[in-house]
């Protein structure tokens, strides 16, 4: 039951926690900034999503046959698209999981451009993966708490080839909009900073 799940996740999080802090001990912490993001070492985030193909699109593993991602990418996660996990470089051809897609179920209040409010969509797989999910957050975040963010996002120097992972801090949506007042930031979306 529920129990043993929480039991999980904060077994998981104690472990996570560990690693972080040997990584900060050994100089090798990830970066505070996403640009200047680290490469994640292998099997750290076994509940990484990734399409595979020209244009790539990520999201996170939330049941055994779930995907969270992001609407934007409705045209990569395409019925029968194949979806990795545990794929953490370009280099790694054989060791991963590779399951298709049999349906996509994007937020019905999307509507994309200029304000991406609503930018959530769910994927169902074709059968169960074999990677644990994502440990989900049982309350909101509170102003500083650090997270981390994964992702082949554009850095400094282009797209990586490795998945990069840097450690964030939670800020609350007034602060956000008073930072960038140029961009629509709604209440179904989460902001951060570096720290």
């Amino acid at each position: 039951g529920e129990s043993i799940e929480n039991d999980s996740c904060l077994s998981r999080f104690l472990k996570d926690e560990q690693l972080n802090n040997k990584e900060k001990e050994e100089g090798k912490a990830a970066s505070t900034r996403i640009v200047n993001g680290d490469d994640v070492e292998s099997n750290r985030f076994p509940y990484f999503a990734l399409t595979l193909g020209r244009k790539r699109c990520a999201g996170l593993l939330i049941a055994d046959n779930i995907v969270l991602t992001a609407a934007h990418c409705k045209e990569n996660f395409v019925e029968n698209q194949k979806v990795t996990f545990g794929k953490y470089t370009s280099s790694n051809t054989k060791h991963y999981e590779t399951i298709e897609v049999k349906k996509k179920i994007p937020h019905p209040g999307y509507k994309g451009a200029p304000t991406f409010s609503k930018d959530f969509m769910i994927v169902v797989l074709q059968k169960s993966s074999s990677k644990i999910p994502v440990c989900m957050a049982s309350a909101d975040p509170n102003v500083g708490d650090r997270m981390t963010v994964i992702g082949y996002g554009m850095t400094e120097k282009g797209y990586p080839t490795e998945l990069q992972r840097a450690d964030v801090q939670y800020i609350d949506n007034v602060e956000c909009k008073a930072a960038h007042p140029k961009y629509t930031v709604s209440d179904s979306m989460m902001c951060a900073a570096s720290s």
